[in-house]
């Protein structure tokens, strides 16, 4: 649906022998939903409403309505809350721990726990580690390969894809092998 803002007053006139209520610029921005096109047309010809372009943004609760996050204090399980635009509010939001659903916060609490497991796996076993800054030093990079539907690994000398790399074909075989439900996870797969 279309969103509207008043640049000029609109007090209450008849179009086309229709009654149409008055706007302010206190009324933005609006939908115009009771409008008819010829009449959104005319306002917007004649200056008094301009469209408004709508960006994408992450959902968020209006005040006094509920959302969940992930609670760590309490075994990192996904709990509700209410919206009061606190400081508390606010940290949940900009740090992506607020959901529109429980499901939502689940599924990204599996996330982290799998990205952190794949993370940790790859510290623990991967002595020589992978010097990004070396382009002689090759990359193995974990993917998930749709074609096949399998995961898989590539070699890199010198692009950086994503946080699971290691420096060894062995070693690419072995993450996937051991961590295949978390890399499965974390590439949503499952």
């Amino acid at each position: 649906m279309k969103k509207y803002k008043v640049i000029k007053e609109i007090k209450p006139f008849r179009f086309n022998g229709i009654l149409t209520g008055g706007l302010d610029t206190n009324t933005n921005p609006c939908d115009l939903d009771g409008y008819s096109d010829e009449l959104k047309s005319f306002l917007l010809a004649n200056g008094f409403i301009e469209e408004v372009k709508e960006t994408k943004k992450r959902w968020r609760a209006n005040v006094d309505e509920e959302y969940w996050y992930i609670n760590y204090d309490y075994y990192n399980c996904v709990v509700i809350s209410e919206e009061w635009k606190s400081g508390l509010d606010n940290l949940r939001y900009i740090t992506g721990n607020y959901f529109k659903t429980k499901e939502e916060g689940e599924e990204y609490k599996n996330y982290l726990l799998a990205d952190t497991k794949i993370k940790d796996w790859i510290l623990e076993n991967d002595e020589e580690g992978v010097e990004w800054e070396n382009n002689d030093d090759y990359k193995y990079v974990i993917i998930y390969d749709y074609y096949s539907e399998k995961l898989n690994w590539i070699l890199f000398a010198n692009w950086k894809f994503n946080n699971y790399s290691v420096s060894s074909e062995e070693l690419a075989k072995k993450l996937i092998t051991e961590c295949k439900e978390e890399l499965l996870t974390v590439f949503k797969i499952k």
